[in-house]
Parts: structure tokens; sequence; C-alpha cells
């Protein structure tokens, strides 16, 4: 039988402990796409779930020799978005993690940190640009167009915020991995 639930998740590992949890519960990922989750049965605790952001979208030569890696490695490739990859093993294999060294998760969380940013500045300039536009037209008499860019300012604000907040996460991640790189060498 096929589930969809709709969920919308900021921080990855919250989606990734998510997935596990429907795991084991009987539901395994076969497809997602901007916030649509669906699930077919399976043995609960079937597979574990893992979410990676791609050096490149999936269809991308490089992308597709890592998948073919993967693949080898008993890991399946359930589903894309963008560059977000969701990949699942079964648990039988045994512990499944993408990253088998510190640097190596050091350079994913740079590239979700780096991803997180870019929005995180693109809102943060739109919430400057409608306000600018909206006191502008507010100044000019132009109501309608006021309006509107005065109630875009606080939403591209908070949706600014939300991100800064998952782009600091990410990024004092970081620095706790490479304090612990520094102490294993």
């Amino acid at each position: 039988m096929q589930t969809v639930r709709w969920k919308f998740f900021i921080n990855f590992e919250k989606d990734e402990a998510w997935l596990n949890e429907m795991a084991k519960k009987g539901l395994a990922l076969n497809g997602y796409a901007l916030c649509r989750y669906t699930f077919t049965d399976c043995s609960p605790g079937e597979y574990t779930y893992r979410i990676e952001f791609l050096r490149y979208y999936s269809s991308h030569p490089e992308s597709q020799q890592y998948l073919s890696f993967l693949a080898e490695n008993g890991v399946e490739h359930v589903a894309s978005w963008a560059r977000w990859g969701y990949f699942r093993k079964r648990t039988e294999g045994g512990q499944f993690d993408i990253y088998s060294d510190v640097t190596s998760r050091i350079e994913h969380y740079q590239r979700v940190n780096v991803l997180w940013l870019f929005i995180m500045c693109s809102f943060f300039i739109q919430a400057i640009c409608h306000t600018y536009i909206g006191i502008e037209s507010l100044l000019s008499e132009l109501e309608r167009t006021s309006t509107m860019s005065l109630v875009y300012a606080p939403i591209f604000l908070l949706l600014g915020v939300a991100l800064f907040f998952a782009w600091n996460s990410i990024r004092k991640k970081i620095k706790g991995l490479r304090l612990e790189r520094q102490l294993r060498e």
C-alpha cells in the first residue's frame, strides 16, 4: 500500500531521523518531491536512511559515478530533489553511514551551509528591497504597491531569520567537527 505524507524540514538531520522513524514503523520511502514523501509498506526497521546534499545534480556524470559506487556497496538511491539525495540500506547489512571520516562530513556540512547562506542572504535582500519599495510607494502615494511590499518584507525577513538559525546550527557543527579532527591528528 502507498502512503503519502507532507512535511517540511529545514534541518536535513531531522528529516533523516523522521525517515528512520517511519522505517521503524514499517514505511519505506520510495519517492520524494518538494515536501511530499511517498512510502510503501516494508518490514519494520528494514531500512536505514541517509540524506546527502550532493556536489552536483544526480544527473551529472560525477554524481552518476558516485551513485554507482554507492550501489556497489549496497546503498540504494531512493530519490533526489535538486541536489538532495535520499539513500537507504538494508539494516541487516550493519550500520549505514555515508561518511567514513571527519573531513568528508565537514565537506558535506560546508556544502549545506553554503546553500543556507545563499538562500538566507537572498531572503534578507528581498526584505530590504520590499521595505524600500513599500516606503517609497507610501511616500509617492502608490497605495496598492506599498501595501503588498510592506506585507512581503516581514515574510522574507522571517524566512531569513529561520534560515539564519539553520545556517548557524550547521556552522557550529562544522566548528565542532574541525575540533574533533584536530584532536585526532
